[in-house]
């Protein structure tokens, strides 16, 4: 009977810790889903992605490149070479990006990646500078995007065009593919009534040193890298980047 009686034991103690096993698997789902839809339902539950950083080799004096994914998904592509082209002051409160307009404010699109510069930053932590603080600013949670450009429109720092000299832009929300088609209008309605400038379609869309593109799964982001950097292409000796003029100079050039 007493061995009855332990195995039983046993059994029963396995028993409840699969079961709260399972329970928290469940709650851990319910709490990324609901984080992910950002429905009513959720109560404004969030994950946090915790990423250690073993070795990095970053000049803290450099500006900073922020990009949003989605359901924490790498779905936006850099071309960092591009980002690093214009000669502009770190220490200055620079904030870039492609520019739309909701309730009265100002603000650079999460959808398409925005740049501050340290001076930008320095300035928001000027006013966030304590815990009480952060907590008395950041009570919403959803369209960050747009609350950072009306911190900022406080502080006196406004979205800057970054667009050419003939309208093409450097931030984008759509992939390339999007973008390229043309008079594809209904694509982009719901992008066009927030954005200030008209964008392009068709072969004039993006400026020849765009920054960010949009990517509509994790596989795309490989293929641009490959074409860009991989594919080696026949063009004239002058053709950027591929080849260097003979009047090339190793300094940043301003935008053209």
């Amino acid at each position: 009977m007493k061995k009855k009686t332990k195995n039983e034991k046993k059994k029963k103690k396995k028993k409840k810790k699969k079961e709260k096993e399972e329970k928290i698997k469940e709650k851990e789902k319910k709490v990324q889903t609901e984080s992910a839809t950002g429905s009513s339902t959720s109560n404004r539950v969030r994950t946090v992605l915790k990423i250690a950083v073993e070795n990095i080799d970053f000049d803290t004096q450099a500006c900073v490149l922020r990009l949003k994914g989605r359901n924490v998904e790498e779905n936006q592509y850099v071309k960092v070479s591009n980002y690093f082209d214009r000669y502009k002051d770190h220490t200055r409160p620079y904030y870039l990006g492609d520019i739309s307009c909701f309730w009265f404010t100002y603000y650079n699109t999460a959808e398409a990646g925005y740049v501050l510069s340290m001076g930008a930053i320095q300035m928001l932590l000027s006013i966030f500078n304590s815990t009480e603080a952060c907590l008395a600013g950041g009570k919403h949670w959803r369209n960050e995007d747009y609350h950072l450009g009306r911190h900022l429109y406080g502080l006196g720092v406004r979205p800057e065009d970054t667009r050419d000299k003939v309208g093409r832009g450097r931030f984008h929300t759509f992939t390339p593919e999007q973008l390229y088609l043309p008079d594809d209008v209904g694509l982009l309605e719901r992008y066009f009534r927030r954005r200030i400038h008209p964008n392009k379609q068709g072969p004039s869309c993006c400026n020849k040193r765009s920054i960010t593109f949009r990517a509509s799964c994790q596989d795309r982001i490989f293929f641009y890298y490959y074409m860009l950097y991989k594919i080696r292409t026949h063009v004239a000796p002058d053709f950027y980047p591929n080849n260097l003029s003979n009047s090339y100079i190793d300094t940043p050039q301003e935008f053209c």
